[in-house]
């Protein structure tokens, strides 16, 4: 074989690929779909710096992609509920062999469970329109006091 021949790479030798999220990016994508956490907020928390409009905007069109506030999502969940509310089974449609070796076409009807439709549906509902919470103050002022304690001094 010549010394500029080429040669041909294994399997074994090939290099592993880059993952397409790095760590970092992964920690900031689970801050905003599982916490619901602003992606400029979670890009801050997880590499300590303020992202450029270039970097935040990549990430938050990575990031939609997995958000349970797409559109799509929000009208399949409207959907199962119609299906809760309607009562409706779901059709699935299979082929399988019998014991002859012939392939079989049938049409499943299976009924979904109402408690996991109804859990997702509460996902997708809180992730749309999610609880408003406030901040109480519960810094007390101990200078004022309803009561007269000069009695007990």
């Amino acid at each position: 074989m010549p010394d500029n021949a080429e040669t041909v790479i294994t399997e074994a030798e090939t290099v592993e690929k880059e993952p397409r999220f790095y760590s970092k990016t992964q920690e900031a994508a689970k801050l905003v779909i599982e916490h619901g956490v602003d992606p400029k907020e979670a890009l801050m928390l997880t590499t300590g710096r303020i992202p450029d409009s270039g970097n935040l905007s990549r990430f938050t069109r990575k990031v939609s992609k997995y958000a349970l506030s797409r559109p799509g999502v929000v009208k399949l969940a409207h959907q199962a509920a119609l299906n809760i509310l309607k009562g409706t089974p779901m059709e699935i449609e299979q082929q399988k062999v019998n014991k002859a070796g012939e392939i079989v076409n049938y049409t499943e009807k299976i009924a979904p469970t109402f408690t996991n439709q109804a859990a997702i549906i509460g996902m997708v509902y809180d992730r749309v329109e999610p609880v408003v919470r406030q901040n109480v103050n519960l810094n007390l002022n101990a200078d004022i006091s309803p009561v007269d304690l000069d009695r007990y001094r």
